[in-house]
């Protein structure tokens, strides 16, 4: 990505009791995370290895799960807030986490124009209540910024 991470965010995280990273690409947010004191998991479909991106999954966190869906990373720490940096741009799995979230449970995205699809933001606006929003410091002309939601519903109206 091409924010620079902030002490907002990491004192956002830090909120919670557990976080579950998904998309988690290097590992590079999670070390990050772990640095701050936050008990975290990074996880993320993709193997070690040099992937279509052009880096290594995995490369900053040798704890990280790889080979693993976003959902099911979702479905199997129910407790945990959710995590996530850039989902990737035209792919499904950021909708489908969303998708498997519980009633309650929070989510934490940094997010931009060019991540996701389309759908994956509407039901995120349809399902989720937004809560706060970070502002993060950015190279010029880009846009990122974190926003926090709690899954309010499991259908769009």
């Amino acid at each position: 990505g091409f924010a620079v991470p902030c002490a907002e965010l990491l004192d956002e995280l830090a909120q919670y009791e557990h976080v579950v990273e998904v998309g988690a690409g290097t590992g590079y947010m999670t070390q990050l995370m772990r640095h701050r004191g936050i008990r975290v998991i990074g996880s993320d479909i993709e193997w070690r290895g040099p992937n279509g991106y052009g880096f290594e999954t995995g490369a900053h966190d040798a704890l990280q799960i790889n080979g693993v869906e976003a959902k099911t990373m979702v479905r199997r720490y129910p407790e945990s807030t959710v995590f996530c940096s850039w989902p990737s741009l035209r792919l499904t799995w950021f909708r489908q986490a969303l998708k498997a979230m519980k009633i309650g449970q929070k989510i934490v995205v940094i997010r931009e124009g060019a991540c996701a699809e389309e759908t994956a933001w509407q039901y995120l606006d349809d399902c989720f209540e937004q809560t706060t929003t970070i502002n993060l410091p950015v190279f010029e002309t880009m846009s990122d910024y974190v926003s926090v939601h709690v899954k309010k519903r499991n259908r769009s109206r």
